[in-house]
């Protein structure tokens, strides 16, 4: 005979970890983006950036891979929901070799997309740290860059579109024979140099992170300044004029990454509150005051956030945030931080997160990684938290399980107005533990699964209805 205390302590104790403490926790269910990267014929398969194209509802990647889906993409590539397809030739460094350099920002600006980095050639053509894409080919933007030191090439960093402007930001002097010390505006044809009032204190070493902020233009990285100024200081064009945004950062740190926030700037790269800043790695500023959030992330680095859900999504080289244990990925509400049940593995240990994007209601997460809560994915995946927006049923319109709880099995008492082609069930962390598209009307045995809390998704003909079973 079962021990009823025991039962009532193992769902009691599972819905305690799911419903009370973190009211935030979720089932995701983990999914790769086709095959993702593959870094043959060397290790480096990331991905450093995502971009949600609204207009055609695609995804564009960006980074140091050389092939994703199967198909060469030499460090570009898009996905349309289905398959991948490359960007022309990519960024290949030569046309007989598979050798590429980084892509780290990329945007749609005036119908093309154009992409920014550490590159030289697209194809057979020279391309210096920006290119754009027509569709058809990759053409240059207003000549090559022209780089900051002697013997190296220029590079760009990052990019910004706003009123019909794009602003950008990397390692060059000129860009065509327009002189600019490593900011600058394209209106389509022709560059417009925005270093002219940039404090003459301040050189770049590079400009991690450019954003509009109630208007105006922002910008941070990594900069060496003068005593008279912030170490690491965050700049705002305000009538043509670069002025500091408070304090900026001290210590060996710098800012990677901006994201506007219920009204506020959120920043976040490598700093400490031993070095006197405000947090650590993260913070948010309004009207020039910096304010803390709980602690900050530790250990290491910050590289992309995103708002999400009405939440604030953070990725990095973090394992707890406001002392909280994480695994790369935290979020903020705007006044506490939550755990994200998302553990990114490699075969080093934990994996890297780099970039994040949203896509058809999906968060998608990139970096350098194998897996995900055990899933394999290579590199990029989609995380279904069960609150997409897009073809979301209600369980109780579309199905109901029986029983709930079970020990043996249960069947589905189905609505006649869906009709189910997939059955799916993941455990706690994410993980795929059963599937069935055929005989979906006769009772499922789950004798065999571990006691816990289940989430069953079913794909009907109207949307996808999904409902927690207890398995006893």
């Amino acid at each position: 005979m079962k021990n009823p205390t025991l039962k009532i302590s193992i769902i009691l104790g599972l819905q305690i970890f799911f419903l009370s403490n973190n009211v935030h926790a979720q089932f995701p269910i983990i999914s790769p983006l086709g095959s993702g990267t593959n870094p043959v014929p060397n290790p480096i398969g990331d991905i450093r950036k995502l971009y949600t194209d609204t207009i055609d509802n695609k995804l564009y990647a960006v980074g140091s891979f050389v092939s994703i889906g199967g198909k060469k993409c030499y460090g570009t590539a898009v996905w349309d929901g289905q398959t991948w397809d490359s960007l022309g030739s990519g960024i290949r460094e030569f046309t007989w070799s598979d050798a590429i350099q980084t892509v780290y920002d990329v945007v749609r600006y005036k119908n093309e997309i154009y992409i920014a980095g550490a590159f030289y050639k697209c194809g057979d053509k020279d391309m210096v740290g920006i290119a754009r894409w027509n569709g058809v080919e990759w053409n240059n933007v207003g000549g090559l860059l022209k780089p900051d030191n002697l013997g190296a090439w220029g590079s760009g960093n990052s990019m910004e579109v706003c009123n019909d402007t794009l602003y950008f930001v990397g390692d060059y002097d000129s860009l065509g024979t327009v002189a600019s010390r490593g900011i600058a505006k394209w209106d389509g044809q022709t560059w417009t140099d925005i270093s002219y009032n940039f404090p003459i204190a301040c050189d770049f070493t590079y400009a991690g992170a450019i954003i509009h902020n109630n208007g105006d233009l922002h910008l941070a990285g990594n900069m060496n300044c003068s005593p008279e100024l912030a170490e690491e200081p965050i700049l705002k064009l305000v009538n043509n004029q670069w002025v500091t945004v408070g304090p900026g950062i001290g210590g060996d740190g710098y800012i990677n990454t901006f994201e506007n926030f219920q009204n506020s700037l959120y920043v976040g790269g490598y700093f400490s509150a031993q070095a006197g800043n405000i947090e650590n790695n993260i913070f948010y500023t309004n009207n020039n005051q910096y304010y803390s959030m709980s602690g900050g992330t530790l250990p290491s680095v910050v590289f992309d956030m995103m708002e999400y859900n009405s939440e604030l999504y953070v990725i990095g080289q973090i394992n707890t945030a406001g002392g909280i244990p994480v695994t790369r990925t935290a979020k903020w509400d705007g006044q506490q931080w939550y755990s994200v049940p998302l553990q990114l593995q490699n075969n080093s240990g934990y994996g890297t997160a780099l970039a994040l994007a949203e896509y058809n209601g999906k968060l998608i997460i990139a970096g350098g990684f194998s897996s995900i809560n055990g899933t394999p994915v290579s590199n990029i995946a989609s995380i279904d938290f069960g609150t997409s927006r897009i073809n979301t049923l209600s369980s109780n319109s579309a199905f109901t399980l029986y029983p709930n709880p079970t020990s043996n099995s249960f069947s589905i008492k189905v609505n006649d107005q869906v009709q189910i082609k997939k059955l799916e069930m993941y455990n706690s962390i994410g993980q795929k533990v059963y599937s069935q598209v055929d005989n979906l009307q006769q009772a499922i045995d789950v004798s065999k699964l571990s006691k816990g809390i289940y989430l069953v998704s079913i794909a009907t003909d109207k949307g996808i209805a999904r409902e927690k079973l207890i398995v006893e």
